[in-house]
Protein backbone atom coordinates (compact mmCIF):
# COMPACT_ATOMS: atom_id res chain seq x y z
CA UNK A 1 0.00 0.00 0.00
CA UNK A 2 0.96 3.67 -0.84
CA UNK A 3 1.14 5.87 1.83
CA UNK A 4 1.47 9.74 1.47
CA UNK A 5 2.92 11.77 3.96
CA UNK A 6 2.67 15.52 4.97
CA UNK A 7 5.57 17.25 7.27
CA UNK A 8 7.22 14.33 8.49
CA UNK A 9 10.70 12.84 9.25
CA UNK A 10 11.12 9.40 8.56
CA UNK A 11 14.34 7.87 8.87
CA UNK A 12 15.60 4.86 7.32
CA UNK A 13 17.94 2.41 8.21
CA UNK A 14 19.48 0.47 5.28
CA UNK A 15 16.10 -1.15 3.90
CA UNK A 16 13.71 0.42 0.61
CA UNK A 17 10.73 2.09 1.70
CA UNK A 18 8.04 3.29 -0.91
CA UNK A 19 6.36 6.65 -0.34
CA UNK A 20 3.11 7.44 -2.43
CA UNK A 21 3.49 11.01 -2.18
CA UNK A 22 5.74 13.03 0.38
CA UNK A 23 4.77 16.92 1.00
CA UNK A 24 4.73 19.77 3.22
CA UNK A 25 8.19 20.69 4.86
CA UNK A 26 10.25 17.33 7.23
CA UNK A 27 13.07 15.27 6.21
CA UNK A 28 14.05 11.57 4.81
CA UNK A 29 17.26 10.10 5.50
CA UNK A 30 19.24 7.00 6.91
CA UNK A 31 21.20 4.62 4.98
CA UNK A 32 18.55 2.94 2.57
CA UNK A 33 16.70 3.87 -0.65
CA UNK A 34 13.31 5.88 -0.40
CA UNK A 35 10.88 5.27 -3.58
CA UNK A 36 8.87 7.91 -3.79
CA UNK A 37 5.86 8.14 -6.34
CA UNK A 38 3.88 5.33 -6.20
CA UNK A 39 0.76 6.58 -5.86
CA UNK A 40 0.97 8.14 -9.47
CA UNK A 41 -0.33 11.60 -8.88
CA UNK A 42 1.98 14.93 -9.50
CA UNK A 43 3.39 16.69 -6.04
CA UNK A 44 6.36 19.21 -4.87
CA UNK A 45 8.76 17.42 -2.90
CA UNK A 46 10.33 20.07 -0.67
CA UNK A 47 11.42 18.13 1.73
CA UNK A 48 15.12 17.29 2.71
CA UNK A 49 16.93 13.94 1.54
CA UNK A 50 19.84 13.49 4.00
CA UNK A 51 22.32 10.36 3.51
CA UNK A 52 20.30 7.93 1.45
CA UNK A 53 19.19 7.05 -1.76
CA UNK A 54 15.82 8.20 -4.19
CA UNK A 55 13.89 6.32 -6.77
CA UNK A 56 10.94 7.95 -8.43
CA UNK A 57 8.32 5.76 -8.85
CA UNK A 58 4.77 6.12 -10.67
CA UNK A 59 3.30 7.57 -13.45
CA UNK A 60 2.90 11.25 -11.56
CA UNK A 61 5.87 13.95 -11.57
CA UNK A 62 7.74 14.94 -8.50
CA UNK A 63 9.21 18.15 -8.79
CA UNK A 64 12.22 19.19 -7.00
CA UNK A 65 13.25 22.69 -6.02
CA UNK A 66 16.36 22.49 -4.05
CA UNK A 67 19.91 20.25 -3.83
CA UNK A 68 19.21 17.02 -1.95
CA UNK A 69 22.53 14.80 -0.02
CA UNK A 70 21.87 11.99 -1.64
CA UNK A 71 24.54 8.88 -1.28
CA UNK A 72 23.97 6.94 -4.30
CA UNK A 73 23.02 7.30 -7.87
CA UNK A 74 19.54 8.62 -8.61
CA UNK A 75 17.00 6.61 -10.45
CA UNK A 76 13.46 7.59 -12.44
CA UNK A 77 11.56 4.24 -13.08
CA UNK A 78 8.64 5.98 -13.94
CA UNK A 79 6.82 9.03 -14.41
CA UNK A 80 8.78 12.27 -14.54
CA UNK A 81 11.87 13.86 -12.15
CA UNK A 82 11.23 17.70 -13.09
CA UNK A 83 14.13 19.58 -11.33
CA UNK A 84 13.83 23.42 -10.83
CA UNK A 85 16.18 25.39 -9.23
CA UNK A 86 16.26 29.05 -9.60
CA UNK A 87 19.42 29.20 -10.78
CA UNK A 88 22.35 26.71 -12.21
CA UNK A 89 24.97 25.63 -9.57
CA UNK A 90 28.21 24.91 -10.19
CA UNK A 91 27.73 21.43 -8.19
CA UNK A 92 25.00 19.09 -9.00
CA UNK A 93 21.49 19.08 -7.28
CA UNK A 94 22.22 15.49 -6.00
CA UNK A 95 25.11 15.45 -4.12
CA UNK A 96 26.75 14.52 -0.70
CA UNK A 97 29.34 17.60 -0.50
CA UNK A 98 30.61 19.67 -3.62
CA UNK A 99 33.16 16.85 -4.09
CA UNK A 100 31.24 13.72 -3.57
CA UNK A 101 28.23 14.06 -6.06
CA UNK A 102 25.43 11.72 -7.87
CA UNK A 103 24.37 11.14 -11.09
CA UNK A 104 21.04 10.25 -12.90
CA UNK A 105 20.00 7.32 -14.34
CA UNK A 106 16.75 7.16 -16.64
CA UNK A 107 15.21 3.82 -17.30
CA UNK A 108 12.71 3.55 -20.15
CA UNK A 109 9.01 5.20 -20.56
CA UNK A 110 10.89 7.26 -17.18
CA UNK A 111 11.64 11.09 -17.92
CA UNK A 112 13.73 13.99 -16.33
CA UNK A 113 12.87 17.37 -16.78
CA UNK A 114 13.73 20.60 -15.51
CA UNK A 115 16.42 23.34 -14.77
CA UNK A 116 19.47 22.22 -12.90
CA UNK A 117 22.40 20.89 -12.67
CA UNK A 118 22.33 17.04 -13.21
CA UNK A 119 25.91 15.25 -12.73
CA UNK A 120 26.30 12.24 -14.78
CA UNK A 121 23.32 10.68 -17.25
CA UNK A 122 22.81 7.21 -17.53
CA UNK A 123 19.73 7.16 -20.10
CA UNK A 124 18.27 3.39 -20.63
CA UNK A 125 15.53 4.07 -22.73
CA UNK A 126 13.91 6.77 -20.99
CA UNK A 127 13.60 10.77 -22.02
CA UNK A 128 15.67 13.62 -21.59
CA UNK A 129 14.06 16.94 -21.66
CA UNK A 130 15.25 20.24 -20.62
CA UNK A 131 12.96 22.64 -19.67
CA UNK A 132 9.64 22.70 -17.85
CA UNK A 133 7.19 20.78 -18.78
CA UNK A 134 4.28 22.61 -16.75
CA UNK A 135 4.65 25.27 -19.51
CA UNK A 136 3.75 25.87 -23.14
CA UNK A 137 7.28 26.65 -24.67
CA UNK A 138 10.16 24.20 -22.03
CA UNK A 139 12.42 26.73 -21.42
CA UNK A 140 15.66 26.14 -19.29
CA UNK A 141 18.70 23.70 -19.54
CA UNK A 142 19.66 20.64 -17.65
CA UNK A 143 23.69 20.82 -17.28
CA UNK A 144 25.75 17.59 -17.03
CA UNK A 145 29.04 16.37 -16.48
CA UNK A 146 28.26 13.22 -18.95
CA UNK A 147 25.53 11.91 -20.87
CA UNK A 148 25.00 8.25 -21.97
CA UNK A 149 22.01 7.65 -23.82
CA UNK A 150 21.44 3.67 -25.27
CA UNK A 151 19.99 3.36 -28.86
CA UNK A 152 16.07 3.45 -27.56
CA UNK A 153 16.42 6.96 -25.55
CA UNK A 154 15.51 10.41 -26.06
CA UNK A 155 16.14 14.00 -26.04
CA UNK A 156 12.98 16.17 -26.22
CA UNK A 157 14.14 20.05 -27.44
CA UNK A 158 12.02 22.67 -27.78
CA UNK A 159 13.13 25.29 -29.86
CA UNK A 160 11.60 28.92 -30.86
CA UNK A 161 12.20 31.32 -33.15
CA UNK A 162 12.11 34.38 -31.54
CA UNK A 163 14.80 37.23 -30.24
CA UNK A 164 16.02 35.95 -27.17
CA UNK A 165 16.50 32.58 -27.64
CA UNK A 166 18.12 31.49 -24.32
CA UNK A 167 14.90 32.30 -22.55
CA UNK A 168 12.39 30.92 -25.28
CA UNK A 169 14.28 27.49 -25.69
CA UNK A 170 14.79 24.40 -23.79
CA UNK A 171 18.65 22.89 -24.27
CA UNK A 172 20.93 20.26 -22.89
CA UNK A 173 24.41 21.31 -22.07
CA UNK A 174 27.27 18.86 -21.50
CA UNK A 175 30.95 19.50 -19.34
CA UNK A 176 33.58 17.03 -19.66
Amino acid sequence: NATAINNAAVSNAGSSITLGQVTGSGSLSGSGTFSIGSLGTDFEFTNTLSGCGLKKVGSGTMTITKTQAVTADVTIEAGTLNLRTSTIEDYPIFRASTSNTYGITIKSGATLSGRANVGKLTVSGGTIAPGDTRIAVMQGYLLASEVNMNNSSSLNLCLVNAKNLDSSRSWLKVNG
